[in-house]
């Protein structure tokens, strides 16, 4: 497959900021950066940053995966596929991504699926007093001190 830069969709530039979580994987959230010349400094600076998109599957390099409102912004990349490369470029294919890729596109934040956890917000939004029956009533017992240690 033919690569082809960034240049020719007429993106604005993007960077990467990559994390190492605890257990080793890598995460490489695509950003774009406003930047403005500091006459104190004497150069550029970057002003603002926007999450637009990751690199898909936990990984440093590979194909990227964008942020709905950022395709809507830029209809040109239904079209095309954006790959990291090793060497920290960004390129594209002419190949759009299969289509149940595109309806995954990127992680939605939200709630999480923790049934503790929306048990928990249940119990605190108003919309529970009206209907008990959604939470269980189970009533906690309160916990004991355990008994200093003797020597």
């Amino acid at each position: 497959m033919i690569e082809h830069g960034l240049s020719e969709l007429e993106l604005p530039s993007l960077t990467a900021q990559r994390r190492v979580l605890k257990d080793g994987t890598v995460r490489c959230v695509v950003l774009t950066c406003t930047t403005a010349w500091s006459e104190a400094k004497q150069r550029s600076v970057v002003t603002k940053t926007q999450a637009v998109g990751v690199v898909e599957k936990d990984r440093e390099f590979g194909r990227v995966l964008f942020k709905a409102d950022f395709v809507r912004r830029f209809p040109q990349l239904l079209k095309v596929t954006v790959i990291r490369k090793a060497d920290h470029r960004y390129v594209y294919i002419r190949k759009p991504m299969p289509s149940s890729d595109q309806r995954q596109m990127y992680h939605q934040p939200g709630r999480k699926n923790h049934p503790q956890l929306e048990q928990a917000l249940a119990l605190r939004s108003p919309k529970s007093q009206a209907t008990p029956s959604l939470v269980s009533t189970q009533v906690l017992a309160p916990r004991r001190r355990a008994a200093p240690k003797r020597a």
